[in-house]
């Protein structure tokens, strides 16, 4: 069972206590991040990423996280100063994940990459000296399967099928009513979907999605359950 981070857990921690003032102001996105964080699959990347990529653990989850509609609207929206304190709370809550799963951080911070939702990552390694086997991966996360295929369908929903097979239906009537998204909330705009290197895209591909968050939000198809 995936670890259950909740906003109470975050300001009952004395440095998460410290963000109250990102709770407050930034509420929906930090709800969001926590979201992305409570799936198993994305727990399991976050494991992953240190176990098999010699990557910080929030490289698992920065890209769904940056990627987030209400996580896009405040990076376009607030302050610098803001945003890197927002950022910071998610290096707090993917801590109070990771301790969730038993690891323990190290003291080290480490480059995520150029270019990416953070820079920079605290690095873990298992509290016992072995990965839980719960989150023990039959692979690595680079090994995933590949969008490739998505259709638009009625009410804004996006048919995608992955290359292992596994295929289901996201619904996105929500989505198209935040942020970027209302670009692509009329029909028209929302059938331009295409695929490009993997990810989904709209218009001229100044709108996509992850391929993790489809992935990990999706309805399976019925068949598939």
């Amino acid at each position: 069972m995936a670890f259950r981070l909740t906003m109470s857990t975050f300001l009952a921690d004395q440095t998460g206590n410290g963000y109250a003032d990102v709770v407050g102001r930034a509420t929906a996105a930090l709800t969001d991040a926590f979201s992305v964080l409570n799936q198993r699959a994305c727990q399991g990347r976050l494991v992953d990423a240190e176990a098999h990529h010699d990557l910080p653990a929030i490289a698992g989850a920065e890209r769904a996280i940056g990627r987030l509609p209400s996580v896009t609207a405040l990076l376009r929206t607030e302050s610098s100063a803001f945003v890197r304190r927002f950022k910071s709370a998610v290096g707090v809550a993917v801590r109070l994940t990771m301790e969730g799963i038993a690891w323990r951080k190290t003291g080290r911070t480490t480059p995520v990459g150029p270019n990416r939702f953070v820079r920079t990552g605290e690095r873990y390694v298992p509290a016992n000296g072995q990965a839980p086997e719960e989150f023990q991966l039959p692979g690595r996360y680079d090994e995933w399967p590949d969008l490739v295929h998505v259709e638009p369908r009625p009410d804004f929903r996006l048919a995608a099928t992955f290359s292992n097979g596994v295929s289901g239906t996201l619904d996105m009537s929500a989505l198209v009513k935040q942020g970027v998204f209302r670009q692509i909330s009329d029909p028209i705009s929302f059938a331009s979907v295409r695929l490009e290197g993997g990810v989904p895209v709209w218009l001229t591909g100044a709108i996509d999605l992850a391929p993790e968050f489809v992935h990990d939000w999706m309805e399976p198809d019925p068949q598939q359950h």
